[in-house]
């Protein structure tokens, strides 16, 4: 189980590694816990498990929220947010593409189901 210490030390290394403007929290809920929000505040990275970082995990969402619409994990925080953003835009982009035709169509805009 990670101390506040090893919490803070990994949270801002973590942080550190992502660049300029990510933002570390740590908190305690049985235990001390720790991820980065990115500078946005749309992106949140944190580890699977507190003490073995074995996985990565990410939740992309509105700006602030802590939540994600949004989540993937992956073996390093960098797939992870690669993968996270890769599922994000193939949403939207299948979402876009329906939409656009739909209305182009002269349908006024509605999704086809």
């Amino acid at each position: 189980m990670l101390t506040k210490a090893k919490a803070m030390k990994a949270a801002r290394s973590l942080a550190k590694k992502l660049g300029r403007g990510w933002k570390p929290r740590v908190w305690a809920n049985s235990g001390w816990h720790y991820q980065v929000v990115s500078p946005c505040g749309r992106l949140v990275v944190f580890p699977g498990h507190q003490d073995w970082h074995q996985d990565w995990h990410v939740l992309l969402g509105d700006r602030g929220s802590g939540t994600g619409r949004y989540k993937a994990h992956a073996r390093t925080f960098r797939v992870a947010i690669r993968r996270v953003i890769e599922i994000a835009r193939a949403d939207l982009a299948a979402i876009g593409a329906d939409f656009t035709e739909d209305f182009d169509q002269g349908g006024g805009g509605c999704l086809r189901c």
